[in-house]
């Protein structure tokens, strides 16, 4: 119990760390809010701003800062079951809500896959989270890139509910989809909406669908 509460709110703290927020405004007195197309203090904003190899190195820590508490909680301290859980969530609620920056933090996309890669060697929920998202990422085009994050998280989400064995670590899973899937639909991206299935695009425009083949002639 004790090394669950430590845990949680070490996991809390570090994941309201925002990295790629705080490295350019400290390194190059950017701000990442103002460059990303949804205004959002994360990742993207960061490799948008400040360019690509110091945004990845952003995104890596934003991984990490979430990834480390969950793998010291479950494979170093042995932390397990429902002691688990809050322990998962925290990093990514901390980087959802951080009290550093008023409690509008990011939409902690990076973070849930940092908690779930902690957990790899106890779950491989992680994969599920990595195959839904290249699936409509690849297979079914999904535009905007919010509209990836929410189905792909539900469906992850859905395939951790049938196969993950740990009712635990099911509810972790549904518990970060929430999370992540909420704080999309409040700031979704800009962008037109459509599906695209092979050479066909489904467009959503004036409140109409229009089918289009985008095969060349």
């Amino acid at each position: 119990m004790l090394n669950c509460i430590i845990m949680t709110l070490a996991g809390f703290l570090s994941g309201a760390v925002m990295y790629a927020y705080l490295l350019p405004k400290l390194l190059r007195g950017v701000d990442v809010r103002e460059h990303g197309e949804d205004g959002n203090p994360g990742s993207m904003g960061a490799i948008a701003a400040v360019g690509l190899p110091f945004g990845l190195f952003c995104l890596a820590l934003e991984v990490l800062k979430a990834a480390v508490p969950v793998f010291i909680a479950a494979q170093v301290l042995d932390v397990s079951g429902w002691y688990l859980l809050p322990v998962v969530l925290a990093p990514v609620l901390g980087h959802a809500y951080t009290p550093f920056l008023k409690f509008r933090g990011g939409k902690a996309i990076a973070a849930a896959y940092g908690a779930l890669l902690g957990m790899v060697g106890i779950s491989w929920m992680l994969l599920f989270f990595i195959g839904a998202l290249l699936f409509f990422q690849f297979l079914i085009v999904l535009h905007p890139h919010s509209a990836v994050t929410i189905i792909g998280f539900a469906a992850a989400a859905l395939l951790s509910l049938l196969f993950e064995p740990v009712w635990a670590l099911k509810l972790a899973a549904l518990g970060i989809a929430a999370l992540v899937c909420g704080k999309n639909l409040r700031n979704p991206n800009r962008g037109a909406h459509y599906v695209s299935v092979g050479a066909l695009r489904f467009t959503w425009e004036e409140r109409r669908i229009v089918l289009k083949n985008t095969r060349k002639a």
